[in-house]
């Protein structure tokens, strides 16, 4: 396997993780009682301070999620789903 079929298998993987996670997570904020804000707010301060390369690219693709979350409550809530 080449560097770009790695490449590309590793975003395929990424992104099938992601869909996994936000779908858990919507799913999770229409139970009474969970924290979807505290929950964002933790991620948005996650921090890997033994490997500066890795809060390079792991941070924005925190952020990425909050924010994907907060426009599938925002969708949620205006009853477009």
């Amino acid at each position: 396997m080449d560097d770009t079929q790695r490449i590309q298998q590793l975003e395929g993987q990424v992104n099938a993780l992601a869909h996994a996670w936000l779908t858990l997570v919507a799913a999770l904020e229409t139970q009474e009682g969970f924290d979807a804000a505290g929950l964002q707010a933790s991620l948005r301060k996650r921090r890997w301070p033994q490997n500066p390369a890795l809060n390079a690219e792991a941070r924005p693709t925190l952020s990425w999620l909050c924010d994907c979350l907060d426009e599938a409550r925002t969708t949620r809530q205006s009853g477009g789903r």
